[in-house]
């Protein structure tokens, strides 16, 4: 009965999205690896079953899925990955990407867990494209012991970062300071890379604006 009433907390009152990288294929079957928030469903053991996607139309991702509906969502404890994933700075021959089980696609071994997929619902009538997907199998790597605030700092500053496009970037860099702070304060050198990366990416767009102005 516990489990049932978290299942519809989640689903009815505040469905959650999960931060993480999605491999996908394209028709050559070539590996893009991205950033991904989406939402999950689940069961009534309190598993992942369901995961709504919502991709942007432009993106690899969407594009690869409309071509190969199968994929890898993986979450990870290694905010740096996300942090190059959003900048696209990652080189996947320094990653360790292994076949998946059940799909056509391939998993992250250094993520914590990896959650394949199949796509089996889409709704484009809108800007924001939304995929509902089964979970085909579930991998477990290594237990996902959490993040301290300088982590999680990090991937509130990814998120921000990724809607650059979207959002002044002047206003987007007044919010990273107050979590530079953070990260300072509770970070490793690792997750103060990965905010410096962040901080460069958003900078950079926003020298490229300005140039375009003057």
């Amino acid at each position: 009965m516990k489990n049932l009433l978290f299942v519809l907390f989640q689903e009815i009152l505040v469905p959650y999205v999960l931060e993480g990288l999605i491999t996908t294929l394209d028709q050559e079957s070539n590996i893009n690896l991205a950033p991904m928030g989406l939402i999950p469903t689940l069961n009534a053991a309190g598993e992942i079953e369901r995961l709504t996607l919502r991709p942007f139309p432009e993106s690899h991702t969407y594009r690869n899925l409309l071509d190969h509906p199968e994929g890898v969502f993986h979450l990870t404890d290694r905010v740096l990955l996300l942090a190059q994933a959003i900048v696209k700075s990652l080189d996947l021959s320094n990653l360790e990407l292994i076949p998946a089980k059940m799909i056509r696609g391939y998993q992250l071994a250094s993520a914590c867990q990896a959650y394949e997929f199949r796509i089996t619902k889409i709704d484009d009538s809108s800007l924001r494209k939304v995929m509902q997907a089964e979970v085909i199998s579930t991998t477990q790597f290594r237990p996902f012991y959490g993040f301290n605030r300088g982590c999680y700092a990090v991937i509130e500053a990814a998120i921000l970062a990724s809607r650059v496009h979207m959002q002044d970037p002047a206003s987007i860099l007044r919010e990273f300071e107050e979590l530079r702070i953070i990260v300072e304060k509770t970070g490793t050198s690792e997750t103060l890379q990965a905010f410096e990366l962040l901080t460069d990416y958003v900078q950079s767009f926003l020298d490229n604006v300005k140039e375009s102005q003057s």
